[in-house]
C-alpha cells in the first residue's frame, strides 16, 4: 500500500478532529498544509513521503519567506513539524525531516517596565495605598 501525502494529511486532520480540538486550530492546521500539498504537488509530484527531506522542507520555508512574516512563516514550520512528528509516530516515515528545519529569527520587542523608584512613586499615592488597605481588610 503506497501512502501518499495528501492521504497522510487527510488522517492528521481526522485525527486533530477525534482529538476535539477547536474548529479555529482544525482550519489553521488545514490552511498551512494546503500551501505546502500545493508545493509539493508543483515541484516534487512523484516524490514518496520517505524522500521528502529536510533540503525539500527548507526550500518550501524558503518560497514563504517572500509572502510572510517571520512569524507567519514560523508558524508553517510549527504546523510541519507536527505534521512529520505524527507521520513517525503512525510509522508511515522512518525519520523526522523537519527536525533539520529550524525556526527563522523574528524581532523581539521589549516591554517597557517600571523603574523601582516609578514603583515605590506609585506606591506613595495615597489611592494605591487605599487598595492596599481594602484588600488587606477583605482577606
Amino acid at each position: 500500500m503506497t501512502t501518499t501525502l495528501k492521504g497522510m494529511v487527510s488522517a492528521f486532520l481526522s485525527t486533530r478532529r477525534l482529538r476535539n480540538l477547536s474548529p479555529n486550530t482544525i482550519t489553521f492546521y488545514s490552511q498551512h498544509l494546503n500551501k505546502f500539498l500545493e508545493f509539493m504537488e508543483s515541484h516534487y509530484p512523484d516524490v514518496s513521503l520517505e524522500q521528502i527531506d529536510h533540503s525539500i522542507l527548507r526550500e518550501y520555508v524558503s518560497g514563504i519567506k517572500e509572502s510572510h512574516t517571520p512569524g507567519g512563516v514560523n508558524h508553517h514550520i510549527k504546523v510541519l513539524k507536527i505534521l512529520f512528528k505524527f507521520m513517525v509516530e503512525e510509522g508511515v516515515i522512518s525519520d523526522n525531516p523537519s527536525k533539520k528545519v529550524s525556526r527563522i529569527r523574528t524581532d523581539q520587542t521589549a516591554i517597557a517596565t517600571f523603574s523601582n523608584s516609578q514603583i515605590m512613586a506609585m506606591l506613595e499615592t495615597q489611592s494605591i495605598r487605599w487598595i492596599f488597605q481594602e484588600s488587606e481588610i477583605t482577606h
